[in-house]
């Protein structure tokens, strides 16, 4: 523990001199890991959980554990396949990664990956589950990744494709009070996305929605409710169901 503390003291020299060196912010957030043991940064293959530390220097991948962060996991899952550094570096081009204490991001295996310059914020407590051959999509350097904002829980199922655009909340993003009692009166609300669900350029998921499998969300869509209905297209501000009885391929 010693070792770490004077690694941290160490890199807070190197920012000092080089507040804007990318490596030495690569550094302070490796540093900030290892100073408190509970974190752990894992990667998935065959079947095992191995530390990831060599993340930690590579220019494409920028993940944070807040100040004072304690017991926060990001397991990122990589095919049986694929050679781990390689891959991490394919799926997860740019992508921004910011967790604090308690919380947890699992992102399993993909063919395909996150869109450049992504965004995922696990707040406190929050979890975050991504399921297997995620896709996410931007045409060119001016389109906007993929954002997810957890303060409790954020789950996606498997093979669902996102275009640019993105944005699934399960939160208001600041807290609403009520002025007599001070009560919380916009609390977040998890959101749950099935399996082989599509959603088109710029559609946005907020808290409490629940889409369910093979489901279609056309365009600019806002989806702010359940929506139970399997094979499903909807669309709309707010969404609506506009088909039924469809499935969709890549």
């Amino acid at each position: 523990m010693f070792g770490r503390k004077l690694l941290c003291s160490c890199l807070q020299v190197i920012r000092a001199i080089c507040p804007f060196h990318k490596l030495s912010k690569k550094l302070r957030c490796w540093a900030k890991m290892k100073a408190e043991p509970s974190n752990h940064l894992y990667v998935s293959w065959r079947g095992k959980l191995t530390d990831c530390h060599f993340l930690w220097l590579s220019s494409h991948f920028k993940a944070d554990f807040s100040h004072d962060c304690k017991n926060a996991i990001i397991i990122l899952g990589v095919p049986a396949d694929a050679h781990p550094k390689k891959y991490l570096k394919k799926a997860f081009p740019d992508i921004n990664i910011d967790i604090r204490s308690g919380g947890r991001i699992e992102i399993a295996e993909t063919s395909h990956g996150f869109p450049k310059d992504s965004i995922i914020d696990c707040s406190e407590g929050a979890c975050i589950k991504v399921g297997r051959n995620f896709s996410g999509w931007c045409a060119t350097q001016n389109d906007i990744g993929t954002r997810l904002a957890a303060k409790k829980s954020i789950s996606i199922g498997d093979n669902c494709m996102f275009s640019r655009g993105i944005s699934v909340k399960d939160n208001d993003g600041h807290d609403i009070l009520d002025m007599a009692t001070g009560k919380l009166i916009n609390p977040p609300e998890p959101v749950f996305i099935g399996d082989n669900v599509w959603l088109a350029e710029n559609v946005s998921v907020l808290k409490g929605a629940h889409i369910a499998s093979d489901c279609i969300c056309g365009a600019n869509a806002l989806v702010n409710k359940k929506f139970m209905e399997p094979n499903c297209i909807l669309a709309g501000v707010p969404a609506k169901v506009i088909k039924t009885g469809v499935t969709w391929q890549r």
